[in-house]
Order: C-alpha cells, then structure tokens, then sequence
C-alpha cells in the first residue's frame, strides 16, 4: 500500500451488499470507505435503511442476476407457489409498490410457505413487446434453460442499496477537513428512508459534480504543502487506527478484550461466511430486538476472540471494516424502535411520526437526532 498525501480526499467506495448472504453488489462492497471515515470523525447518518431489491434471480453457477422492477411495470405478476398473485389487496399499486412493501410480502409468503423464492410472471404479457424491451434478461434467461414468455422466473429479494452512510451536506463535505463522500457511500438526503428506482445515479452525477467544484475552490485557496503533516496524521488514523468496532450495546463505547485474544489464522473466510448469514438472519429484511441482540453478541464474541487489530492481512481488514459497519447499522436498528421505510422491525410494525420522524447521527462513539426537513 502506498500512501499519497492530499489536501482533499473523495470516499466514493460504494455500498455494503456484502454485508449480507444474497446482494446485488460486487465482491468489493464490505463498507470499507464508511468503516474508515466513522474512524476519521466523519458522521454516519441513516444506516439503518438498507434497501433489498425484491426480483433477484439465480443464475445456474450461483450467481445472481438482477431482474429490473420495469418487467412488472409492463404488467409482470408476482405469485406464491400455488400459482395466487399475493400483492393484490396488499398496496393500490400491486406489485408497483413500493420496494419495503413488496420485499415485506414476499418475505411473508415465502415463511408461510417454507419458500426460499416466489415466482415472477409474464407469460400473459406479448412476446413481441419483451424482446423489444427486455433483451438481457432474455438472454440471461435462456442462458440458464428459460423462456421469459413461456415460464414462471424463481426470484427473492437480495441486498441491493444502502440509503444511508457518511453524513454530507450539499457540497458533499463530511465535516473532516478535506475528506469528501459521494455515491452510495454517502448519505446526502436525497433517499430518505426508500430509494426511489435509478435516484442513485442521479444523486452521483450531481454530488460528484459539486465536490468537483469545492475542491477546485479550496485548491486555489491552499498553500502548497500547507496541510501535508495534518493528511499524514489523518490517513493514520484511518489506516492504522487501533480503536476497534463499535458496540451496539448501550452507548457505543470502546470494546474491552476481556480475556486473552487467539491469532486469526485460517479461519478469516469462514468468520465472514458466518457473520453474513448471521446478518441475512438477525439485521436484514425483518428485525426485532431479539435478533439485533443476537447478532451485537456474536460480533462483539468475535472481537472478543481474535486478535484482529495486530494482523495486516487484507481480509481481516476487510472483516474488521464489515464487523464495524455490521455494528452500526445494529445501533442504529435498535434505537429506531419503529418499522419506516427499509428498516421494518417484527416487535414494532407500526411507523410513529410522533417519536421517529428524524435522523440517527452516529459519531465519535456517541448518538445524536436531526429533524427531517
């Protein structure tokens, strides 16, 4: 690693997908940028709300393959095992609610049924109008034996987009001095607690396009040199930071080693194979405070057994960054003791304006509440 000292740093490292068993994102997208700038000083606001995509399908050598929500805009149904269309008399729009609604449904029928997917259906739709339309996943499907007009396509919902992040303002500053955040990464406001389809590109283009323009402005004000030693004493902190993931237990204080810590060897895979499933399980698409509980003890266990701070290996840096964002969105979760949006919680399925309209602020070990405006 190599590090380039900068007056001005940009954090556009994506989402947090691989937080969790099944996701939309790439291999890459374990919330290191989001780990790094909580450690800085920067804010994390809203990370609660981590948007699952309902139409997700399985491709024959396990990958997975996002199916637009477009096919069910032209008239696509969506139907449990014994053939029933189960979003009629749920929402006015059917399956065009929106993506919390549908996935909560989905999730419903799939426990009732003992389900790991549900069906997705356009056979009744004309065969000339999906080949104009929908080419890729055409293709995609005869890939793996199908016929998008002809037969009924197994999908389930699978991490896709995280709403929150590093708290920015409109110029894309995160209150560190010279570090920046944009993307996915970032929470700028422009999602509240439910993306809207393709917002985020949008929000990239415009975010990117304003720290551009505040970063040439504060370049022209620097000195050269200026800030050097204060970069290198910031990317410090960052990298080498000795202050471990938080505890989503009381008030996110340091966690204590409590008895002699093991070396991590050969184990690193697994440990991230278990805590994903244990964040599917207990922190994805229905929580309660049982579950966030559950999930809190294991990662402070394995914080508690492994010696992961004295060892440079890139996985268990990695693990480190996924077990900080993990206990996170854990706090987060639990405080907001509401279901809203993304965030739906099994022992409080109700939204309460009264007590919840606001924002959860994550800094420095400490909480804190915005209104919404």
């Amino acid at each position: 690693m190599e590090i380039h000292p900068s007056s001005n740093v940009v954090i556009a490292s994506g989402g947090i997908g691989q937080l969790f068993e099944l996701t939309t994102n790439p291999a890459i997208s374990t919330g290191d940028g989001i780990a790094m700038a909580y450690r800085a000083g920067a804010s994390i606001k809203d990370i609660e709300f981590m948007q699952f995509h309902p139409t997700v399908f399985r491709t024959n050598d396990g990958s997975l393959f996002l199916i637009t929500e477009a096919l069910r805009g032209e008239g696509a149904y969506l139907r449990d095992a014994n053939g029933k269309r189960f979003m009629t008399g749920k929402h006015p729009r059917a399956e065009l609610a929106p993506r919390d609604i549908v996935v909560k449904e989905m999730v419903k029928v799939m426990t009732r049924q003992d389900l790991k997917f549900v069906y997705l259906d356009a056979t009744h739709l004309p065969e000339s109008m999906l080949k104009i339309r929908f080419p890729s996943i055409i293709v995609k499907l005869k890939e793996n034996g199908l016929n998008l007009h002809k037969d009924l396509i197994s999908v389930f919902p699978a991490a896709h987009y995280l709403n929150g992040g590093i708290k920015t303002d409109l110029n894309g500053r995160t209150g560190v001095r010279g570090l920046y955040a944009c993307g996915e990464c970032a929470a700028t406001g422009a999602h509240g607690a439910n993306r809207l389809a393709s917002n985020s590109l949008i929000e990239g283009l415009v975010f990117g396009w304003e720290i551009s323009k505040d970063v040439i402005k504060k370049t022209k004000d620097d000195r050269e040199g200026r800030k050097r030693a204060k970069t290198i004493a910031t990317l410090n902190k960052i990298i080498g930071s000795s202050s471990g993931p938080v505890s989503a237990d009381g008030d996110l204080k340091k966690l204590k080693t409590e008895k002699p810590q093991r070396i991590l060897t050969g184990r690193i895979d697994d440990i991230i194979t278990e805590f994903r499933h244990i964040m599917s399980r207990d922190v994805g698409l229905l929580r309660d405070e049982k579950s966030l509980v559950r999930a809190d003890r294991y990662i402070s266990d394995v914080l508690n057994t492994y010696d992961l701070y004295n060892n440079p290996d890139e996985n268990v840096i990695k693990l480190i960054n996924m077990l900080t964002v993990g206990q996170l969105i854990i706090k987060a979760a639990m405080l907001r003791k509401e279901s809203r949006g993304t965030h739906q919680r099994n022992d409080y399925t109700a939204t309460d304006d009264r007590n919840w309209k606001k924002h959860i602020v994550l800094k420095n070990n400490q909480v804190s509440f915005e209104p919404v405006t």
